[in-house]
């Protein structure tokens, strides 16, 4: 591989340093810093594998994150099936008992009349004051027609940026 010109370099450097500050401005420490893209004035190659292997776990731990919410959702969900369960049970029975106000020493349930509300029978009978359209693009279709030369008004063809990507091994 061949030594990069001196101007890419100051690019690159310039690159890292900028970096550096938004990572301080995000509020990493400097350790974190020093540990995702290396000392300061150290070599350029050495900052891009460190950068690099820090996205990789940053990803991982974001994936990580991920699953952990979706078995928090899953807990959350079970405790919020229970209370709701509950709470029926709790009204079936004061029903039964002919109850609409019982009082314990730490709290007081009562069964209040229920509240009026809209149901709607038919959403294509209702006249249009009362329906939100909500409009939508449909991008897979949009990009094919406008691949296929087929002229979109609104849209147009747009040159994607170069992405990144990394294998681990």
């Amino acid at each position: 591989m061949t030594a990069p010109s001196a101007f890419r370099l100051e690019q690159a450097v310039a690159t890292l340093q900028a970096a550096r500050a938004r990572m301080a401005e995000a509020g990493l420490s400097p350790e974190d810093i020093s540990e995702a893209v290396g000392p300061e004035n150290g070599d350029v190659r050495d900052a891009l594998a460190r950068l690099l292997r820090h996205a990789v776990l940053a990803e991982a731990t974001a994936d990580a994150m991920t699953e952990l919410q979706k078995r928090m959702a899953d807990r959350k969900a079970r405790y919020q099936r229970q209370a709701s369960e509950a709470r029926a049970t709790a009204f079936a029975v004061m029903d039964a008992l002919g109850e609409r106000k019982v009082q314990f020493p730490d709290l007081t349930v009562s069964i209040r009349p229920g509240q009026p509300r809209a149901v709607v029978l038919d959403v294509d009978a209702l006249p249009d004051a009362f329906v939100a359209v909500e409009r939508k693009p449909r991008l897979r279709e949009i990009l094919a027609a406008l691949q296929a030369g087929e002229d979109v008004p609104g849209a147009t063809l747009n040159n994607g940026i170069d992405t990144l990507t990394v294998r681990t091994s």
